[in-house]
């Protein structure tokens, strides 16, 4: 199961955590890699599992889903990539069993260094998922469980706000 935070560009970090106190992120990564497949996929979303409840989602959402919700998506990354790109052995002793080749890592570092974006997008973006979810009727899936999910994007939500709070401008989100 996979948690997630939220990275600002202060310097603080939140975990994606419920009102209960549970750790949050394992949903929200669910779905929007599930978006991501899909509309990568695309016009062959046949070979992407349960395509027909994406492109029932896309009949309500129209253009929206494989548009700004794919695009929250790059603000999110998976693993520990607090790296320089020159800190390559370091990577290695690390992480042992890795077979990331050395230009790739420093693609991978430079990439998560690039992710940072617009909290108040970010904001706005989470909070009209919440609402198309919400509001349309969303059948259960592998990769929306209902009020669960919702409330997962919500935990996000509130992680953003918070640092929207604490003067950040730009945000990523790390879920590992």
């Amino acid at each position: 199961m996979f948690t997630g935070q939220v990275e600002a560009d202060t310097g603080d970090i939140l975990r994606i955590q419920h009102e209960n106190g549970r750790l949050g992120g394992n949903l929200v990564y669910s779905f929007l890699s599930g978006v991501e497949d899909y509309c990568l996929a695309k016009p062959n979303t046949s070979i992407v599992a349960d395509h027909t409840w994406f492109e029932a989602l896309e009949q309500k959402l129209g253009p929206y889903l494989c548009e700004d919700i794919r695009k929250l998506f790059g603000t999110v990354y998976s693993g520990e990539w607090n790296y320089q790109t020159d800190q390559y052995k370091i990577y290695q002793l690390l992480n042992p069993r890795s077979v990331l080749t050395e230009h790739d890592f420093i693609k991978t570092v430079e990439h998560v260094r690039n992710m940072w974006t617009d909290i108040e997008w970010v904001i706005d973006t989470v909070e009209r998922i919440i609402d198309l979810l919400r509001n349309n009727e969303v059948k259960e899936s592998i990769w929306f469980v209902g009020e669960e999910s919702i409330h997962d994007f919500q935990a996000l939500h509130s992680a953003l706000s918070l640092l929207e709070d604490r003067y950040a401008e730009r945000v990523r989100i790390n879920i590992s």
